[in-house]
């Protein structure tokens, strides 16, 4: 008789068991493999441990001599265990109880024993050619359910899982793939109409089936917040697989559950914040497969301040798994239209970030033609620049892009600088040292200086922001300059403004943006009259957002549009 595990004999002491009083403690869980015609019993079991397997019975049988188990094993276990064996030649096929006894408890647990060579046939002459939903049930059910190793008794059987076996449509090779088919569809059905503690235990029970690691994927899962979570399980509970998995897999490139799963994820990762800089990290880090499939696969992003994006991708609610790809070009083409409605301006400015200052959310803002408060100091040297005709070559601007006749002008003559590796990162953001070494060299600004307690004396940007401080066309907070964090448009605005008092060119007019009261008191006026003039350009629908960022391609437009139409001033 085939067996892996066998004890030596059936003695009488192991025939003249007990009857078994069930408690809690020891576990066990059975499946049986046709194909290999193994039955494989695992789970929780402590001391010497004896398995039983006999004809189903929903009772505890108390096996004599004249009535011994169809098969009986024994083995010593400190926790969890798994053991296979061969069914006997001489058994039944059918439905059989496995019942488990450790030293201190007792458990049970059920399996079809059939035949593979019969459930093969009923798979090839009756299932796949079944044409309708009922064809396809009546093939199964009633008569053919033991057969093909289906128990219509068990918990997860429903009439649900072979609705979901037709809609999905498979032809299965043989009756092993129908019953891992089936298997699946049991586990996804048996999420439906669950509380969340219903669909946690069903998502651990079968997670492997599914294709997911329930600690690593859910409860050990460090990038699903605790809203995340609550939102995933609540949609496990109501999704149709059927007609969302076609989206997910496309989305994934995974397959069945395991690209729900992974869809969903991202979807309800999205869905539980507002933060830019979040959806930048779950885009690009937390889920590769936007990164991708999403990301990478829209040529035009790379061209773009991925804050301005991530930006306008916040504004879009997340409802759908394709949303996560639509969502995410439609950012993208917003972006890009807010840059060609700049049309020679200052560019589509970057978006996200946040500012020191909070303004008043309604009434209109008062004009202050200077900061109240703030004595203004005059440069004892400045100068105009002058933009040559021709054109310095960068590895990534090309002359396509909206900035390319300002970043390619400016750098040949001599106002901006690539890196030594002749690329200029038109995406990058520029920070606020960066911008006052940009200011203060392009207009060749000299005269008082300011210190700051966060600007060291030997910092490279050092002598750019003391003077640029020491004229007055840049300030700091609390005493501080805040050196490396990246400069707002509503800041950039106001170093332009100031900029061209010192040239004695005054900027009037107020036209106001729909989110002025966005902006800080102290900017107001800059971005009013900048507005008003054309030499700012807003994002396209009415708005400025002016704690929003600036990138170095954008910062190279706005200090192009500045210089020319301050040319035609001067």
């Amino acid at each position: 008789m085939k067996k892996f595990i066998r004890a030596a004999a059936l003695c009488m002491a192991m025939l003249m068991l007990p009857t078994v009083v069930f408690a809690s403690g020891a576990s066990v869980g059975v499946s049986y493999d046709a194909a290999s015609d193994v039955v494989t019993a695992s789970g929780e079991a402590y001391g010497f441990a004896t398995v039983r397997i006999a004809p189903y019975s929903d009772t505890p049988t108390a096996y004599s001599e004249s009535d011994p188990p169809t098969d009986v094993f024994q083995f010593a276990s400190n926790g969890s265990f798994t053991q296979k064996v061969y069914m006997p030649s001489s058994a039944d096929y059918g439905k059989y109880s496995v019942y488990l006894t450790d030293d201190e408890s007792n458990d049970l647990a059920t399996f079809i024993y059939y035949n593979k060579d019969n459930a093969d046939s009923i798979v090839k002459d009756q299932i796949n050619p079944a044409s309708t939903e009922t064809a396809f049930v009546s093939a199964i059910v009633p008569d053919n359910a033991i057969k093909l190793g289906i128990d219509t008794d068990e918990e997860d059987y429903s009439a649900d899982v072979l609705s979901l076996m037709y809609e999905l449509d498979v032809t299965y090779a043989d009756s092993s793939d129908f019953y891992n088919h089936y298997n699946f569809c049991k586990a996804i059905c048996s999420l439906s109409g669950k509380d969340s503690d219903g669909v946690i235990a069903k998502l651990k029970e079968y997670d492997e089936i599914l294709g997911i690691d329930f600690d690593a994927d859910y409860a050990k899962n460090k990038a699903l917040t605790a809203d995340a979570k609550k939102m995933l399980i609540a949609d496990l509970a109501t999704f149709d697989y059927a007609s969302e998995i076609d989206d997910a897999e496309y989305i994934t490139h995974e397959s069945g559950f395991k690209a729900m799963w992974l869809a969903k994820s991202a979807l309800f990762s999205l869905k539980s914040t507002e933060s830019w800089k979040d959806m930048k990290e779950i885009y690009t880090i937390t889920y590769p497969f936007l990164n991708d499939y999403v990301v990478k696969q829209n040529t035009a992003y790379k061209s773009l301040s991925s804050s301005t994006v991530f930006s306008n991708l916040a504004k879009t609610s997340f409802d759908t798994i394709s949303e996560l790809e639509s969502n995410f070009n439609s950012a993208v083409k917003t972006t890009q239209e807010s840059a060609s409605d700049s049309n020679g301006s200052s560019g589509s400015f970057g978006g996200g970030g946040g500012g020191s200052y909070t303004a008043p959310s309604v009434g209109a803002p008062s004009v202050y033609d200077e900061v109240p408060g703030v004595e203004k100091v005059v440069a004892t040297e400045l100068s105009m620049p002058t933009i040559t005709d021709g054109g310095v070559a960068y590895s990534d601007v090309f002359d396509s892009d909206w900035f390319f006749a300002p970043v390619t002008k400016l750098g040949a003559s001599g106002i901006i600088n690539g890196d030594p590796a002749g690329t200029f990162r038109p995406g990058d953001n520029i920070t606020r040292a960066e911008f006052a070494k940009l200011i203060v060299s392009a207009f060749s600004i000299k005269g008082e200086n300011k210190a700051f307690a966060d600007v060291s004396s030997d910092a490279w940007y050092e002598p750019y922001v003391s003077v640029a401080a020491g004229v007055g066309i840049l300030q700091g907070y609390d005493g501080k300059f805040n050196p490396d964090s990246y400069i707002t448009r509503q800041d950039a605005a106001v170093i332009i403004y100031r900029t061209a008092n010192l040239l004695g060119i005054k900027y009037s007019g107020f036209e106001k943006p729909t989110d002025i009261n966005d902006a800080s008191v102290y900017a107001w006026t800059a971005i009013g009259s900048l507005y008003s003039s054309g030499v700012i350009s807003g994002m396209g629908d009415g708005s400025f957002a002016p704690v929003s960022n600036i990138t170095r391609a954008q910062a190279a437009q706005l200090l192009y549009s500045v210089i020319a139409d301050m040319q035609t001033k001067n």
